[in-house]
């Protein structure tokens, strides 16, 4: 999976995995800001309730004049008002800086199916520019923005059940991937790879197969 970029979504109901499988992927990337409106992800350092503190910290991520940035660092921010209006601000912030992997849990909250906020869509849709990833959850497929599905290159599927996200799940990966979905037990997962249409029963991540050590350390995980 050899990209500027990569997008990758998880979808499932509250306790079927999803944000286990969230914090499994952000494992293996080495730059990461989380979006953490509900305030769950303490294993991730560095935690910021205020816009500009996030920025203070990132900016010493950064040499912008020699075009270079720190090899390994986390950080999340807390929004303290409502996720719709502060994601904006936080996306506008994050555009400024390239080769870093943004981290969202339960878009629906600040976005619909039929609706991407501005600034948001802007990181998704051009974040290739500046090689900014974007890994995203949601509990139901019916409710993610059918513009942020159209750009996902993985998805890691969860149990589904009601008929509206199963059509979802159709539309975007294909009558077969919601069949399967359909029939998941309560934690079983199925990665779908939007780019070349296959799909493996467990949480697959291609990019991290190819390297022997990446390999190894998902399979830990997958088995914690």
């Amino acid at each position: 999976m050899d990209k500027q970029n990569r997008i990758i979504g998880c979808i499932g109901a509250k306790g079927s995995g999803k944000s286990t499988a969230f914090q499994k992927i952000l494992t293996f990337e080495k730059r990461q800001v989380l979006f953490d409106a509900m305030d769950e992800h303490e294993w991730c350092p560095n935690r910021f309730t205020d816009l500009a503190d996030l920025l203070d910290f990132l900016d010493s991520q950064f040499d912008f004049e020699a075009g270079e940035v720190q090899a390994y660092f986390a950080a999340r921010y807390v929004p303290s008002g409502d996720p719709e209006n502060e994601v904006e601000d936080f996306c506008a912030e994050m555009f400024r800086y390239q080769m870093v992997t943004l981290g969202f849990e339960e878009v629906p909250q600040f976005a619909a199916a039929s609706y991407l906020p501005r600034n948001f869509g802007r990181v998704i849709r051009q974040g290739r520019h500046r090689k900014i990833s974007t890994i995203w959850t949601g509990q139901r497929a019916s409710e993610v923005p059918r513009s942020l599905t159209a750009q996902t290159d993985i998805f890691g599927i969860f149990r589904q059940r009601e008929p509206a996200d199963l059509d979802a799940l159709s539309a975007r990966c294909g009558d077969d991937v919601a069949r399967r979905v359909a029939k998941l037990g309560l934690h079983d997962c199925i990665t779908f790879n939007a780019l070349t249409g296959e799909t493996r029963e467990r949480l697959w991540l291609p990019w991290v197969e190819k390297d022997k050590a990446g390999a190894l350390a998902l399979s830990r995980l997958q088995s914690a």
